[in-house]
């Protein structure tokens, strides 16, 4: 049996041996960095190259975003191992030695995992040596000096840059070892990181978006492919139409390949403003079958820009329909598949598929009405359910964002769920997992020259909408007005009650409530005092991350970031604040 004397030295040797590997890891990841930038400042690559220069750099994206979610969360956390989490970073450093021999472009050096590139001024002989021993190898005589292993990776770059093929194979392989290395992360981690990839390669240049297409399709990053393809379609559009409309005005017309005929629609009753003017149909194709269908219908406090520019509209029509017809799978959007929209006595209505779990002709029930029916404690769902319907919500507003497009009608009388059927006609459960959110009537692209209609106004839905954004003389619609009312709608998720429901139990206190349209105190004086019972029911987290919505704290970083870039930086406070807190929120 160990003695207590020998049980203290192994512990000791155990931590310094994960201080050394940790300082390996750090060395490894620093070069592998600068043979990123290495690559990337290369001027002579063609334009042939141009796909494969914009793999590499979302691949140092990748990177770097690993590193922030372990090397540099793990310094300010700690700025040791514990001895637990030692294997792990054994695994790290193996995989960084890998991707710093993949820059060198030799087979060999692919293969090599006794390769170091320390520098011997911050780690000594004996250090390098003592790890390659803990990794069960021995200090090897091809062991190099940084300033060799820069000289191997130049030179390898000057072979592979006259090579297509093969750097084409080494973007593949350092695509591979950063898979390994998220792998690793837990999984909450690597969604976390895919979302700030995403906004980090966020541009509306038609050709940026045809190579980041053509680059995520060759390193098979799905999520990033369908962002940059939806985003191109609108882009094209835009450009096709623009380019039409200089020579032939007639000529945009012939694009609206998902405008559907409104004579094939058979309504099954009418739409109303209590449902946010929507209904089942049935539409009848060309070829003879027929498919039920929701029909969300477009409408605004004032239809006088629609009529003085109709092209901008059916452009704003189509581009929306584009974007709900696409794949968005891999993005996480909670949203139908639209198949089209359709013009009707001079209005406009989408077409949407219900959801595979929705029974034929069956009527789906939104958010509003399941909370305002809650009378008891056994109809409130599990704590579980309400951060899954929260998390899906949350990742739907920010990932519709990125995507350039804000929805400006953010209230849970837009959140729709199909429940399951059972017999009799009897409403069965229902999966709050799997909210849709609806109600583009007034969405628009987020860009700030595009007009920005006004919402029909009343007073229930004036309840989820910005200060600025309600009254008579409504501001230009920006995008944390959005997340303002996302916050309205996470709030009432936690405390399972409508928004009006809080605002009447306010009006019964002490504190008399004026709920005119304008009032902008009615949010502080409503949710702020309730603030306290959200965390006692939800957690400090969803607590924080609402009241961050409500704050307008992202007003500022809206008006204060610089024009190029206040959608990223808008973007990346909204991850840190409201999507990253949401997520890692468990029951």
């Amino acid at each position: 049996m160990r003695t207590i004397a020998e049980g203290i030295l192994f512990i000791m040797d155990f931590v310094g041996l994960g201080l050394s590997i940790f300082s390996a890891v750090v060395q490894l990841y620093e070069n592998s960095v600068k043979a990123y930038e290495l690559y990337l400042e290369v001027k002579e690559f063609p334009p042939t190259y141009d796909k494969l220069r914009l793999a590499l750099q979302i691949e140092r994206h990748r990177l770097e975003l690993w590193a922030n979610q372990t090397i540099h969360h793990h310094i300010d956390r700690q700025g040791h191992l514990s001895p637990d989490n030692n294997i792990l970073w054994v695994l790290f450093k193996e995989i960084l030695s890998n991707m710093v021999a993949t820059f060198e472009g030799g087979d060999r050096a692919i293969k090599s995992y006794q390769q170091y590139a320390g520098s011997p001024r911050e780690i000594t002989s004996a250090g390098r040596d003592n790890d390659m021993k803990t990794l069960g190898g021995t200090s090897s005589p091809n062991e190099m000096s940084a300033k060799r292993i820069w000289d191997r990776i130049t030179t390898g770059m000057k072979f592979v840059i006259k090579d297509k093929k093969k750097l084409e194979e080494m973007v593949k392989e350092l695509c591979y070892l950063n898979d390994s290395l998220h792998k690793l992360a837990p999984s909450l981690a690597q969604e976390s990181s895919r979302r700030q990839l995403r906004t980090r390669l966020h541009t509306t240049d038609i050709g940026q978006l045809r190579l980041l297409r053509d680059a995520a399709a060759l390193l098979h990053h799905r999520d990033i492919e369908q962002m940059a393809d939806t985003k191109f379609a609108i882009e094209e559009f835009y450009l096709s139409e623009m380019l039409d409309l200089e020579t032939n005005p007639e000529l945009h017309e012939a694009s609206h390949g998902l405008q559907l005929n409104s004579a094939r629609l058979k309504f099954h009753g009418v739409a109303s403003l209590v449902n946010q003017v929507r209904c089942l149909a049935t539409y009848n194709y060309r070829d003879g079958h027929e498919e039920i269908v929701l029909v969300d219908w477009r409408s605004c406090r004032n239809d006088e820009w629609r009529r003085t520019n109709p092209a901008a509209f059916q452009r704003r029509t189509e581009n929306l329909a584009k974007i709900l017809n696409k794949d968005l799978s891999s993005l996480k959007l909670n949203v139908l598949h639209c198949i089209g929209y359709t013009n009707r006595h001079k209005l406009t209505g989408y077409l949407f598929r219900p959801p595979s779990e929705a029974q034929a002709s069956q009527e789906p029930i939104n958010l509003h009405e399941i909370l305002s029916r809650t009378s008891k404690g056994v109809d409130i769902p599990s704590l579980g359910d309400r951060f899954e319907l929260a998390k899906a919500l949350v990742s739907t507003v920010f990932e519709f964002h990125n995507l350039g497009w804000v929805h400006k009608n953010l209230q849970s009388k837009n959140v729709l769920f199909w429940p399951e059927s059972h017999a009799h006609g009897q409403q069965g459960q229902i999966d709050f997992k799997k909210p849709y959110l609806l109600g583009f009537d007034i969405s628009r692209p987020g860009a700030p020259a595009e007009e920005s209609e006004k919402p029909v106004s009343n007073a229930g839905d004036d309840l989820y909408r910005h200060p600025a954004y309600k009254g008579l003389d409504p501001k230009p619609f920006i995008p944390p007005y959005d997340i303002y009312s996302l916050g309205l709608l996470l709030f009432e998720i936690g405390m399972w009650r409508v928004i009006s429901s809080q605002s009447a139990r306010a009006s019964r206190g002490s504190v008399k409530l004026n709920l005119s349209l304008t009032d902008p105190q009615f949010i502080k004086t409503v949710v702020s005092g309730p603030a306290m019972d959200l965390a006692r029911y939800m957690g400090d987290g969803y607590r924080d991350a609402v009241m961050a919505c409500l704050s307008m704290e992202f007003d500022h970083i809206w008006h204060d970031s610089e024009d190029t870039q206040k959608m990223l930086t808008f973007q990346n406070f909204v991850q840190k604040k409201i999507v990253d807190p949401i997520a890692f929120c468990r029951a």
